[in-house]
């Protein structure tokens, strides 16, 4: 089932458009003209949550993973195109101000545009409408201001011009009579994808019932300064005071197991948890426990720390990842040595004993049997020399014959 979009539109709005069309009850199109689909997706049902579309079986039993694929169209924040003078302006018509319209695009998490010395950054994706809006509302003429909803934040600031808004249009309008320069925009685009694999888990694999078996995970927790935050299976706890381990474990066991939302002054959790799982805390580590018997994909989980004033925290955890690294490759190292060491032990016992299995087995006969006959003769020299002793010599040699 192929959608294609017809106006830009949030993650969200993507997942419920698919939501909506293979819903169990009363499936449907797009309703405002946001696109249309083609083709079908069969065997499942779908919910929507945030940008999470969750599809379930219709039938018991596993299934494989639902393949997914898409395609993006390039796209830029702002260029020099967008801009088009309405109003050059003039120095001796009272009244007269130039004004000039720009035509904003969609910007996604972390893009950025800018117009003349004023630069947005989009902290959550916005339709060119929305973009429109932010600078109309940075520029107005009358109570200026910055965006109310945490959609990104300005730096730096726009002077001789107001601005006011329409759908996707930023109008500027000069702020004293005669002509105004064609004002200067840029701007960048994070790299994005429609959809590849690593966007689908595998919430539960499906089992024809092994009873008691329930998958069990753990989740070491580390602390977090105000301003951090952490995402574990699609909840993400963003502290606003310093938390130890082992208050974020305990946050997110209660939020998993419980719904049981934090103290302001603590922290928020956003996002929706995926997993299937139960949770309790056990000082910094999270223990996730199946709802249901068989196995189940792992939970995903990252951490984020942010700010100028977190750089030391972030700097601690990568000396600490660094140390845990180089003290396996010395141990590794350590091991390496050891098994060296024996290894030319062992090589040397091995040239030893070849040594003296050869000189057993390779017996040079007649080297020996010439050996033994001049140790005969030297004998038989050694007596005739005795016997020619005097009669005490003599008697003496009575005794070795």
């Amino acid at each position: 089932m192929t959608f294609t979009a017809a106006k830009d539109l949030t993650a969200t709005e993507v997942a419920q458009m698919f939501a909506d069309k293979t819903a169990a009850s009363s499936p449907h199109d797009p309703l405002n003209g946001e696109g249309s689909f083609t083709g079908s997706l069969t065997g499942f049902n779908g919910t929507s949550s945030s940008n999470a579309l969750t599809l379930t079986g219709t039938s018991y039993g596993p299934m494989s993973t639902v393949s997914v694929s898409g395609s993006v169209t390039a796209r830029v924040a702002l260029t020099s195109s967008n801009v088009t003078t309405q109003a050059a302006g003039s120095n001796g018509t009272a009244g007269v101000y130039a004004q000039q319209t720009v035509s904003l695009n969609a910007l996604n998490t972390g893009d950025v545009a800018t117009i003349g010395g004023l630069t947005f950054t989009a902290a959550k994706d916005l339709t060119a409408t929305e973009v429109a809006q932010m600078f109309a509302d940075k520029t107005a003429a009358s109570s200026p201001h910055d965006p109310l909803n945490g959609e990104g934040s300005f730096t730096g600031s726009l002077t001789g011009l107001n601005g006011t808004s329409s759908s996707n249009a930023l109008t500027l309008t000069g702020t004293s009579y005669g002509p105004m320069s064609t004002v200067s925009v840029s701007g960048s685009v994070t790299a994005r994808v429609a959809l590849t694999s690593s966007n689908v888990t595998t919430q539960a694999a499906g089992s024809n019932g092994v009873l008691g078996v329930r998958a069990v995970q753990t989740v070491t927790l580390y602390d977090l300064n105000a301003g951090d935050s952490a995402t574990i299976g699609g909840l993400t706890l963003t502290a606003n005071t310093n938390l130890t381990p082992s208050e974020v474990a305990s946050l997110f066991a209660s939020k998993i197991t419980a719904g049981r939302e934090p103290g302001s002054n603590l922290g928020a959790f956003s996002g929706t948890f995926v997993g299937g799982f139960t949770g309790v805390s056990t000082g910094s580590t999270l223990t996730l426990t199946g709802t249901s018997y068989g196995p189940m994909a792992t939970v995903t989980a990252s951490q984020m720390v942010s700010g100028q004033a977190n750089a030391p925290k972030a700097i601690a955890l990568i000396n600490q990842f660094i140390s845990q690294i180089s003290s396996t490759q010395a141990s590794l190292s350590a091991a390496s040595t050891d098994l060296n060491s024996a290894l030319d032990k062992s090589t040397k016992l091995v040239t030893s004993s070849q040594k003296t299995v050869d000189d057993i087995q390779n017996i040079d006969l007649t080297a020996l049997q010439a050996s033994l006959q001049a140790l005969s003769t030297q004998q038989s020299l050694d007596f005739q020399v005795i016997s020619q002793m005097n009669n005490a010599a003599s008697s003496l040699l009575a005794i070795f014959r």
